[in-house]
């Protein structure tokens, strides 16, 4: 049976390439929060995987086996060893979500369901589509234009005010799953884009770059009080931004957790869409915790 090992990452290392660009970011940065270990098979980087303590909770920022070692104990390995630096750390559970198809979204809740993760949660669908379906659409279309310039009220969350930012995270009108906090570790500021009017954030999008090398959307919010117009200047932005950031076409993926949200998606797509489930999975800590 293959025997396979792990170590820690450091930044500029060669498992770089198994992490999602946010749990890269992390550790480029050094920061003193992230747990990071890389699968060694042979004498060569073959997975990664990274999770981020946050107030006595650990949140999976990033886990990914190379194809060609899957299935052979790797997976286990790395996750079991995340587990036990965070319970080492003090956590008290380790969650995920992740968003897949198919048979891997049947191996990961498998690979959960062995760690000891309570049963799964459904949080929603998501969706993939290819920005080539976009060109010839009369609501986006604009946005491929180099001459394009996002409404002025569109504004990243990279250039927002701390004022601006402490009052969006008191909205209470916005699920806290939605909210920045929950959601930063998967997406990046300046990919994400908020709708300023009248001094106050009343719709944002929040996105980030997905495995593939293209866009993920995770979260879109838009309050009652913002204009009817907001959410499709917020997309009409976030593509323009990810095609030149991309240099070129890129694969979509979206989340919709609203009627609203998966009509917008079904105008946009003309109904050429794949489909993908988002599950969340928890692990309690507290047993392995040591004294």
């Amino acid at each position: 049976m293959p025997l396979f090992s792990l170590c820690p990452i450091e930044a500029g290392s060669p498992f770089s390439q198994y992490l999602l660009p946010a749990a890269a970011d992390c550790i480029t940065a050094g920061d003193p929060s992230v747990l990071a270990l890389g699968v060694v098979s042979g004498a060569y980087a073959a997975g990664a995987g990274c999770v981020q303590m946050r107030a006595g909770e650990a949140v999976l920022l990033s886990l990914f086996i190379d194809p060609a070692i899957r299935g052979q104990g790797a997976a286990r390995l790395l996750l079991d060893a995340l587990i036990q630096g965070c319970a080492a750390r003090g956590a008290r559970q380790l969650t995920a979500n992740y968003v897949l198809e198919g048979q891997s979204l049947t191996a990961m809740d498998k690979l959960f369901r062995a760690c000891g993760a309570v049963p799964y949660t459904v949080s929603e669908q998501a969706f993939r589509m290819d920005s080539t379906q976009f060109h010839d659409m009369p609501l986006v279309r604009a946005a491929f234009r180099p001459t394009f310039r996002p409404a002025p009220a569109v504004q990243r969350f990279c250039d927002l005010s701390p004022e601006l930012l402490d009052a969006l995270a008191k909205e209470p009108d916005i699920p806290d799953y939605l909210k920045w906090n929950a959601c930063h570790s998967r997406v990046t500021a300046d990919m994400s884009l908020a709708w300023v009017e009248n001094g106050r954030i009343t719709a944002y999008t929040l996105a980030g770059e997905s495995p593939d090398g293209g866009c993920a959307q995770v979260a879109t919010v838009r309050l009652p009080c913002a204009a009817p117009v907001s959410i499709l200047a917020l997309v009409r932005a976030l593509i323009h931004l990810s095609f030149y950031r991309f240099g070129g076409d890129f694969p979509f993926y979206t989340a919709t957790v609203t009627p609203e949200s998966r009509a917008l998606v079904q105008r946009l797509s003309g109904g050429q869409y794949t489909e993908y489930t988002e599950h969340t999975a928890v692990i309690a800590l507290s047993s392995l915790v040591h004294e």
